[in-house]
């Protein structure tokens, strides 16, 4: 989605988007819930509003402060994201919450980095229960920002616009270059793109948390019958 001003304008929508389907899921659709609850006993998921927004070095501390250690420029072990998700729930009475400002080392190449701080990133991750269900980031919109941070993350790159005799090359000595679609992908910027962000969810995993279940398939044997299924 397209941003004025800051990278949170997306984590405001996702947020609200998610938040509303949860609460639509509780008001509308009780039966559907005592239908699993029937057959896999879970708690109820629990949402402060609004959701707690703890910044990476902010989860670091909680982890450390609790004995765990988590390198500050390194991503979360799935243990770690698990404890940080325990540590919420007790400490913010909350099983979604949004953790952003990810290391750059965790985080893609084309993901754009803090201004205020060029060692972490313009990057959320959603959780429900301890587990990720979103993640997403602001991508960097400059064509040659961009193909100075694919360098910078160690991708070789032969790039036409570092050479003067550009228009003398040839289709097809473009497609020998390394990484060139890298480099396809950085032109779409050059004549200027606006600020933008956005996330990939895991619908499977959502639905998985949400209803507490140790395995998505499960859903597959409810019941089937339609009484019971439908408001």
């Amino acid at each position: 989605m397209k941003l004025k001003n800051h990278y949170f304008e997306a984590v405001d929508f996702l947020e609200n988007m998610l938040t509303t389907v949860f609460k639509d899921i509780e008001a509308n659709y009780e039966n559907h819930l005592e239908t699993v609850n029937e057959q896999y006993p879970f708690e109820r998921i629990q949402i402060a509003n609004p959701a707690p927004r703890i910044s990476f070095e902010e989860a670091v501390k909680m982890l450390s402060d609790a004995g765990v250690k988590q390198d500050l420029h390194e991503d979360l072990t799935t243990d770690n994201e698990k404890y940080l998700g325990r540590l919420v729930k007790e400490q913010m009475q909350s099983d979604f919450y949004i953790v952003y400002n990810y290391p750059k080392a965790s985080r893609p190449f084309y993901t754009m980095p803090n201004p205020e701080n060029p060692a972490m990133t313009n990057s959320y991750d959603f959780f429900l229960r301890g587990e990720e269900i979103l993640s997403g980031a602001q991508r960097i919109n400059n064509r040659d920002q961009l193909i100075q941070s694919a360098r910078d993350s160690g991708i070789e790159i032969d790039d036409d616009a570092d050479n003067s005799n550009e228009t003398d090359q040839t289709q097809e000595s473009k497609k020998q270059h390394k990484n060139a679609n890298i480099v396809n992908y950085a032109d779409s910027f050059k004549y200027g793109a606006p600020m933008h962000a956005g996330a990939g969810l895991g619908f499977e995993r959502i639905v998985k948390l949400y209803l507490g279940l140790d395995n998505i398939r499960k859903v597959s044997i409810f019941p089937r019958d339609p009484k019971r299924l439908h408001p």
